[in-house]
């Protein structure tokens, strides 16, 4: 594998196509995934869990369920989900009762180790959604900064915010307090509205006074 496609394999990719066959609630199924976020909806029972269960087990090494009989559906003997990436790589599973088999292909050469190779796939991108599912909010956003690689820029943020709005706290607090300060100041109506320049009342005064002299 040249130099160019270990580097396009390590970056992030994305789920394209997706196909399976007798996996627990699912017959035959085939998807294909356009954009980078793509919603499963239907109703309880249609198999949205089976499929992200397929999906679970064939990238990240059966932690969705680790039983290879509880992958097949009922009365079938075995059971296969195929998921295909943007970046060339097919990885593909077959369940029989007792046996999982992974096999991992790119650009249609076969990956020794696949386990591990879609380890380094996925190990930073994925997440156990059942588990997930059961976590606190606190806890699912957390997972999700993480899976994203956003932790730390989203920290500063938040501590940016956080800085900001102390600023505004202070500068509100000050504004009320000098808001206070002027309504408990003497108000004089007669006072002239524009400034009055003290030197200029000063020359107005020694005029007069003159001007009182002379007369």
């Amino acid at each position: 594998m040249d130099e160019e496609k270990r580097e396009a394999l390590i970056r992030p990719c994305r789920v394209t196509g997706v196909h399976i066959e007798n996996v627990r609630r699912i017959q035959v199924i085939d998807l294909t995934a356009e954009h980078n976020v793509n919603v499963v909806g239907g109703a309880n029972g249609a198999g949205k869990t089976s499929l992200i269960t397929a999906m679970l087990n064939t990238l990240c090494g059966g932690r969705g369920e680790p039983a290879p009989a509880l992958m097949i559906r009922e009365g079938e003997e075995r059971a296969e989900c195929r998921v295909t990436l943007d970046n060339g790589a097919e990885a593909h599973v077959v369940w029989t009762e007792k046996i999982r088999t992974l096999d991992v292909r790119v650009d249609g050469k076969r990956i020794p180790r696949p386990q591990e190779f879609l380890n380094g796939l996925t190990g930073r991108v994925t997440i156990d959604v059942f588990e997930f599912a059961r976590g606190d909010s606190k806890q699912q956003e957390e997972t999700l900064k993480a899976v994203a690689g956003i932790t730390e820029a989203w920290d500063a943020l938040e501590a940016k915010r956080l800085e900001l709005y102390a600023a505004r706290r202070d500068v509100n607090r000050d504004l009320k307090r000098a808001e206070a300060h002027l309504g408990e100041m003497d108000h004089y109506p007669e006072a002239p509205e524009e400034a009055v320049s003290a030197d200029d009342l000063r020359a107005e005064y020694n005029a007069a006074f003159k001007q009182r002299e002379v007369n």
